[in-house]
């Protein structure tokens, strides 16, 4: 009996190699939204129309939505917002410019979204505490960006 089970155990790994194997089941990917409706959904985060969460740094009570808003610092118009928060558009993001003084840097949609999230700039540089600390996720970031580089 012992004598079979090791002829059957033998035969089997010789036929492993040669049998198919089934492929992982992958989760299904959410398409991709269109970039003029990534714009459109980053322009409703940036004006509040989709709310925000997040604090201030070293505050553990997340802050109102309407606090968030982007555009209550950072404003709608040309030059700084009346909070004294820089005007954010593709010209002011992605050129390198001396920030805080750090070194020159620019911002693309990966330190962008780390920004939001940890307050450190591309040249590692943290921004003052005012700047709430965000709880977004990858595609809403990815939205706010979109509409960001997208004014001009």
């Amino acid at each position: 009996m012992l004598r079979a089970m090791r002829l059957g155990c033998a035969a089997l790994a010789l036929l492993l190699p040669v049998l198919p194997v089934a492929a992982a089941p992958t989760a299904p990917t959410a398409p991709i939204a269109p970039e003029s409706t990534l714009r459109a959904q980053g322009e409703a985060l940036w004006r509040g129309e989709r709310p925000l969460a997040g604090q201030i740094a070293g505050h553990a009570q997340a802050m109102p939505a309407a606090a968030l808003r982007c555009v209550n610092c950072h404003g709608g118009g040309p030059g700084a917002a009346p909070g004294g928060a820089p005007r954010l558009d593709a010209a002011t993001l992605t050129r390198p410019l001396a920030r805080r003084g750090g070194p020159p840097s620019a911002y693309d949609e990966q330190a962008f979204c780390r920004l939001l999230r940890t307050g450190i700039d591309p040249a590692a540089v943290l921004l003052p505490r005012e700047m709430p600390r965000y709880r977004i996720d990858d595609r809403d970031c990815a939205a706010l960006w979109r509409h960001l580089v997208a004014t001009r």
